[in-house]
């Protein structure tokens, strides 16, 4: 193909096309450009006759990022293929974004070696992607604030019952009080550990489950009984559609356990498990408690307590395992592990 092809090419291809004569061992003072194409007059306002001769530096400024330009120099002087992204300007003095990439040549009838500078126009691109990073910091600070006043709400409510508690009459006010407190808490907990964490729509659940379980501790004092936690963890990141249920799940299990499973005696220990395996999450709350009668139908009852957990379990989509064990009660949930968050949070609640 004849030279005059391809020079055609190069003059009216839509991006910029800078030749400079810089040694293969690296730019120096006198690397000057020995061409451009129309797109580059086009790209910076200088005409050819305004930068032959002159160095390529002539777009830089001081907002140049000097780690972009040492990809360039460090290509120069290992005569390697190179590229960066930098902040140049144009002969008004317009800033705009360029992409450049660069790679050495050398002429066929001498020893003379070039290097040719291919840019493109990047601003609209710098720009778009800007403005995704605020408006992602946008959401991001709306979420936070969301979630510490759903939990800020979740407390006035709770602060509420609490002067219920004080006022009611009867046992049986008082421990459903109480057992709303701690639902309530539950979902509170959520909230505040995901206002508070890097991501917003998940949460750590093993430390979700230390601090709640101490949020128990402290809310639900006797003398006669000191319960013992036993813990097992895995370090697994739940996201808020599994995360409440969850939470909500543990509340029952857990409060269940102390209010029915020693009755008469000083201590009792209960068993928290939370494990991942294939995808999987297995979570099981267990006692050493008395367990429940033989006749006992949990698909008859009508303990609130139950229904919530059989409710959420479906939510899950979590296969449910519940009565007796060997040692005392045990319920055990198995679902499969949401990676992804889909839907609304909030019709969990």
């Amino acid at each position: 193909m004849d030279k005059s092809v391809f020079q055609k090419i190069v003059e009216y291809a839509t991006d910029a096309v800078v030749v400079t004569d810089a040694p293969a061992q690296g730019a120096s003072e006198k690397e000057t450009i020995i061409f451009v194409n129309e797109a580059y007059e086009k790209m910076t306002g200088y005409s050819k006759e305004e930068v032959i001769g002159k160095s390529p530096k002539i777009l830089q400024g001081s907002e140049s990022d000097k780690k972009e330009l040492d990809k360039l120099r460090n290509a120069l002087q290992s005569n390697q293929p190179g590229h960066a992204q930098l902040i140049n300007y144009k002969k008004n003095g317009d800033k705009f974004w360029s992409s450049i990439s660069i790679f050495p040549i050398n002429n066929d009838t001498s020893d003379d070696k070039y290097w040719v500078g291919i840019k493109r126009d990047i601003t609209e691109e710098k720009q778009d992607q800007e403005f995704i990073k605020i408006s992602l910091r946008e959401k991001e600070t709306l979420l936070m604030e969301i979630h510490h006043r759903v939990k800020n709400n979740l407390a006035v409510i709770s602060g509420l019952l609490e002067l219920e508690l004080y006022q009611g009459n009867g046992k049986t006010t008082k421990r459903f009080v109480r057992s709303s407190q701690l639902r309530i808490k539950s979902m509170a907990k959520i909230h505040e550990m995901l206002y508070q964490s890097e991501s917003l729509s998940k949460i750590s659940f093993k430390g979700y489950v230390e601090e709640f379980i101490s949020a128990i501790q402290k809310t639900i004092q006797t003398e006669r009984f000191n319960p013992q936690f036993t813990l097992n963890i895995d370090d697994i990141a739940l996201n808020i559609n599994q995360a409440i249920p969850c939470g909500l799940i543990l509340n029952e299990l857990i409060s269940n356990s102390l209010e029915y499973a020693f009755p008469d005696r000083e201590q009792g220990t209960i068993y928290v498990t939370l494990t991942r395996q294939d995808g999987d999450i297995y979570l099981s709350v267990e006692d050493d408690g008395i367990g429940v009668p033989e006749d006992f139908n949990f698909s008859k009852t009508q303990s609130l307590g139950i229904t919530l957990i059989k409710i959420l379990s479906n939510q899950l989509h979590a296969d449910l395992h519940i009565g007796n064990s060997e040692t005392g009660f045990k319920c055990l949930l198995t679902f499969e592990m949401k990676e992804v968050l889909k839907g609304s949070a909030g019709n969990i609640v």
